[in-house]
């Protein structure tokens, strides 16, 4: 499913909990921006690799021992965004760097 541009704050009632196969599918330009690069992060069920914009970039990570460490990423899970806050994806026990001035290519939705 393509959002072509066409995102949504908050869940509607076809959006999916959870989804095993859910990939990043649609990506945008970034100029200056702080990312992070990822293999096999996790959310919502789906694991994936890509570089993802951080929402959060001076305090990007959220860690909690219930729910392992994550970080905030500006990506849509397809083509909505939580109503609070941007997606936290799990990225403890995966592989991951951190780079500022990226200019390049980002995840911007994760879906089918």
């Amino acid at each position: 499913m393509s959002c072509n541009g066409n995102y949504v704050n908050g869940w509607s009632k076809d959006t999916p909990d959870t989804f095993d196969t859910a990939k990043p599918n649609e990506t945008s330009e970034v100029k200056d921006a702080h990312v992070i690069h990822i293999t096999n992060g996790y959310y919502r069920g789906s694991s994936f690799s890509g570089t993802f914009e951080l929402a959060k970039p001076r305090n990007p990570y959220w860690d909690t021992k219930k729910k392992g460490r994550r970080v905030f990423v500006k990506a849509y899970w397809f083509c909505h965004k939580p109503r609070t806050s941007w997606p936290a994806v799990l990225i403890e026990g995966t592989e991951y760097r951190l780079e500022e001035h990226y200019n390049g290519v980002v995840v911007r939705n994760i879906g089918t």
